[in-house]
């Protein structure tokens, strides 16, 4: 069963979720991007991934880096879900 952990507004009609999940004996984090749809629900976009909980802390660490090299060079060397991630995530 999925159970979303957060949501990230990114603009007026697409919002990023946070959402973990169990799937086949195996816990995942869910990072995907939802867009709006003319009756205000929103649907997932292919924009996203999913992780396994155990290499999560990699992934953090990794974005991590990402921060301390990159952000202040310009957010055209990142993409949006990092960006996301640097900014509004509290392990930062």
């Amino acid at each position: 069963m999925k159970k979303c952990i957060k949501e990230i507004r990114k603009r007026e009609n697409v919002i990023i979720r946070i959402c973990s999940e169990d799937l086949m004996g195996y816990r995942y984090v869910e990072v995907r991007q939802y867009y709006k749809e003319k009756d205000n629900e929103y649907k997932p976009s292919k924009k996203g991934f999913s992780i396994r909980i155990e290499c999560l802390d990699e992934l953090i660490s990794g974005l991590i880096e990402v921060k301390k090299r990159n952000f202040h060079k310009g957010l055209n060397r990142i993409n949006s879900l990092t960006y996301i991630f640097i900014k509004y995530c509290p392990v930062f």
